[in-house]
């Protein structure tokens, strides 16, 4: 009988039934689209009995499961969650037990959570009923093979990102004093118990990688192996103490067939010199009795063809020079005098033996913190270790460098498509310096590897010795997503000139173009295209850096081929057409400094840019950040100095004037100790000009600290100007509405019929004003009463809202975590009765999308029932609302 399982986000049967459907009209259920690159993941890890389940724990902090190998992800983040209340998973261990996978343990730094529901829901392990849990990191976690309950877990900690030959057996956040091995009964209830193992024969400094019970419960009923910082170890029983069969830095797996207990022992790679040459030592060892052996000498040594000689490859020499360096912390450019060896080993971070066939055995390399000479992210063996292969070969090396012909016939292509990641490595650099930064093994055998730095997620067809992407598939110049993109987004905006066609800013990825087009194995979202001027390959010495990230986008007024976007990274403005592959600057309304590093470029946060139907007037806002409407999270990379405010060009955007007169004055930021810095800005969060009137403006504006050497906060509101930005008066609304988040006007055949506002805070509602939507009937003379408004959805902090273009009763609008109401209900509702302040009248939703800021909502320019909406750290999503046909004409 198939083993059930269930997914990891709280959805009901028909979103799933309809998310595993054929049909490409799902409706209600958020889904990401692609380029679906996943955001530099920390880790993979599967499922002890279900193949087909994988969990990603990408670096922005959202995390993923696929039930089905990776045709489809989804959020493990539950759907009604607020971000900061969130139970991320573990970048170092999670683990299902093999005899019930609705059991299953995740260990993040010093907390065990657990699920009962195959990962549903998590808990926190917060009570022992005896025992007490150490004070140190957890890395490692194995169920007993047969006792119900009963879990050894290992302190320890990931080294490969800062073990070097000065600092080889890093151990911050391990208590020295305390046994490295633990064991726990009755894991599920509350007579749940933790006892520590006698740690004596095992070095006390020492951080365990891998614990793991012998199979053969019979002969061996209490037998553990651990495989750690400082040796393999094994023990034989509770009154024996731990015996070191293998010194050094270890990594290990292992496969039981039943009769004989295969282990494969990664002697991580340690470098010497003498004189001018780099020696290395490490490697592979297997043993087929690791209950029998004694020392050493009795393991089998699999190391060969895994030697190097870099003097016959193509390798960047920086990068050799550089890995020498760190590793020996050389000064005055000693590493410079170090040539490159014949036989080097490269660093390889895990190991990992194929569950059903104990032949295959696959090595990752990762750079952690190094530069390094990469060649092949992941190397394999077929038989046991006795020849081995580079079983990820990414660059152009491969086809190149005579070297391979020789040392790897037949295999010497690239493997692997970088599909939308191409750009990060260029076809002139050959080899990635940083290698897979993940990988994990399915219950079936299937490799997983998080490759280019984790960018892009694959999985390994070892008999056609091919990699595939499990981020998107790509179809002609049309790339489908998979649901895992974790790499931030800025907004959604419509081409003007193509309905249904929408800019797509996706920070790190560029900006990329929906399409009308689906797939029958992607339900519920639709292809993209790629802008070939925004391909984004970065200058010449910096290949692979998101350089353009354009922040917000415009189509021209009148000629459709144009469009003109500003970069997130250099600040500039530049114009380009769709069917060229260049951009031209125009101009640089606020000077960004041009360096490399993120966290020194004082980036501006750019929005709302808007083209007059003269196309030489545009209008930008440059917005104030701070903690509670960062972009992406990354507050310390703006610069709170220049002015903030809203931006007028009179010459298609060669020069720029800061025009906030009559807005209220506020500072322009704060630094990282949180002062308050500059004087003469104004803090807008929304700028629209009006469809008819290019002069008409409206600004809303947020509460916001007084300007530098001032006191107290400065209260927003809703502004309009009448005379293209020279001046700026306060329009009348309701008295409790401090912050103005969001303004929208809605047209009905070319005329303005309603005007929208969203208000509120992440405080209290004393301190950030009143949350929620209003509406009131347009007026063009901006003459409103404050009874004109009337409330349309209640809620603490309301940051956008839109109306369906083609139904002023069908709303969209999106919510943030707020103090004010113990931050529920943060994420997306939509309307379809006009709203009202009844809770029938609006209807929440989150399915299939994580709990995280959202930056942009809109409605499709096309399709009717499709909205969209970008969020912080996860990309772009899309849905279609589960609307009639009346609604949606």
């Amino acid at each position: 009988m198939r083993i059930r399982y269930f997914l990891l986000i709280v959805i009901n049967f028909l979103c799933l039934s309809s998310l595993r459907s054929q049909n490409t009209e799902v409706k209600g259920v958020w889904r990401q689209v692609a380029p679906g690159m996943a955001g530099s993941n920390r880790a993979i890890f599967t499922d002890a009995v279900d193949a087909n389940k994988i969990w990603l724990t990408p670096d922005m902090g959202n995390d993923y499961v696929s039930v089905d190998a990776g045709k489809h992800w989804e959020s493990c983040i539950p759907i009604n969650e607020v971000w900061t209340k969130r139970i991320p998973l573990s970048d170092e261990c999670v683990v299902s037990d093999h005899k019930d996978n609705n059991i299953v343990l995740s260990l993040n730094k010093k907390q065990l959570i657990l699920s009962t529901d195959g990962g549903k829901n998590f808990k926190k392990i917060t009570h022992f009923n005896k025992g007490k849990a150490p004070s140190s990191l957890w890395y490692s976690a194995t169920p007993h093979p047969v006792e119900k309950g009963t879990w050894f877990l290992g302190n320890g900690l990931d080294n490969k990102y800062v073990r070097t030959g000065t600092n080889p057996n890093p151990l911050d956040g391990i208590d020295l004093q305390a046994p490295k091995v633990w064991k726990v009964t009755n894991i599920t209830s509350n007579k749940r118990t933790i006892e520590a193992i006698d740690n004596k024969g095992m070095e006390d400094a020492t951080a365990v990688f891998k614990v793991f019970c012998h199979p053969n419960t019979n002969q061996y009923p209490e037998m553990l192996f651990a495989a750690t910082s400082t040796g393999f170890y094994r023990k034989r029983n509770a009154l024996k103490a731990w015996e070191k069969l293998l010194a050094g830095s270890i990594k290990a797996d292992y496969r039981w067939d039943g009769k004989k207990l295969n282990v494969y022992a990664l002697q991580q790679t340690t470098y010497s010199l003498k004189g001018h040459l780099l020696l290395s030592k490490g490697g592979v060892f297997k043993t087929t009795a690791p209950e029998k052996i004694k020392g050493e000498k009795d393991w089998e040594d699999k190391t060969e063809g895994l030697a190097l000689d870099l003097n016959q490859l193509k390798i960047n020499k920086h990068y050799f020079q550089t890995m020498v360096k760190g590793w020996f912390d050389l000064k005055k450019e000693e590493e410079k005098k170090i040539k490159l060896p014949q036989q080097f080993l490269q660093d390889y971070t895990e190991i990992f033996c194929d569950p059903t066939n104990a032949d295959k055995v696959y090595l990752s390399v990762w750079g952690g913190s190094l530069l390094k000479p990469i060649i092949g992210g992941v190397w394999s063996s077929q038989n046991g270790g006795d020849q081995w292969f580079a079983a990820m070969r990414l660059g152009s090396g491969f086809q190149k460098d005579p070297y391979w012909k020789i040392a790897q016939p037949g295999k010497t292509n690239r493997n692997a498509d970088p599909g939308v990641a191409e750009n990060k490595i260029p076809d002139f650099v050959h080899y990635e310096n940083r290698g897979v930064r993940a990988i994990a093994i399915s219950a079936d055998g299937t490799l997983y590897a998080g490759a280019f730095k984790g960018y892009h997620t694959y999985k390994y067809d070892a008999e056609n010795d091919f990699w595939t992407s499990v981020d998107n598939t790509r179809d002609g110049e049309l790339f489908y997503g998979h649901g895992n993109n974790d790499t931030g987004a800025f907004g959604i905006t419509p081409d003007i000139h193509r309905p249904g066609e929408m800019f797509l800013l996706q920070y790190e990825a560029s900006a990329y173009k929906s399409t009308t087009s689906t797939h029958p194995e992607f339900p519920g979202i639709v292809g993209v295209k790629r802008i070939p001027a925004l391909i984004d390959i970065g200058p010449k010495w910096a290949p692979g850096q998101p350089f353009n990230a354009p922040i917000t986008i415009a189509s021209h007024p009148a000629d459709p081929d144009i469009f003109y976007y500003i970069s997130q990274r250099s600040g500039e403005v530049r114009k380009c057409r769709f069917d060229e592959n260049t951009h031209v600057t125009m101009g640089k309304p606020i000077e960004v400094p041009p360096v490399i590093s993120v966290p020194k470029m004082k980036c501006i946060y750019w929005s709302d840019l808007q083209i007059a139907r003269d196309g030489q007037t545009m209008y930008a806002l440059a917005e104030v950040i701070d903690q509670d409407n960062r972009p992406m999270g990354q507050t310390r990379i703006y610069n709170p100095l220049p002015q903030k405010g809203i931006y007028k060009s009179l010459d298609e955007g060669k020069s720029w004037k800061c025009l906030n007169q009559g807005l209220p004055e506020t500072a322009g930021g704060r630094n990282q100790q949180k002062q308050v810095v500059g004087s003469n800005s104004a803090c807008a969060k929304t700028l629209l000009m009006s469809p008819d009137n290019d002069q008409l403006l409206y600004a809303a504006v947020k509460k916001y600290h007084a300007p530098e050497g001032k006191k107290g906060m400065v209260n927003g509101g809703l502004y309009r100007s009448v005379n293209g930005n020279e001046s700026w008066d306060k329009l009348q609304i309701p008295e409790g509405i401090r912050s103005v988040w969001d303004v929208w006007l809605h047209q009905d055949k070319g005329q303005t019929r309603k005007i929208y506002i969203a208000g509120g805070g992440m405080e209290k509602a004393e301190d950030s004003g009143e949350g929620g939507v209003w509406v009131a009937n347009y007026k063009a003379n901006g003459e409103y009463k404050k009874e004109d408004w009337q409330k349309i959805f209640d809620h603490p902090f309301v940051c956008h809202v839109r109306t369906s273009p083609v139904n002023p009763d069908i709303l969209l609008v999106a919510t943030r975590e707020s103090y004010a109401n113990g931050k529920r209900d943060a994420g997306t509702f939509y309307s379809t009765t006009g709203g009202g302040l009844q809770q029938k009248n609006w209807i929440k939703f989150n399915h299939g999308r994580g709990g995280m800021m959202i930056g942009d909502i809109q409605f499709d320019s096309g399709n009717p029932k499709r909205v969209w909406c970008a969020v912080e750290s996860s990309g772009i999503y899309t849905a279609l609302l589960p609307i009639n046909e009346q609604m949606a004409p």
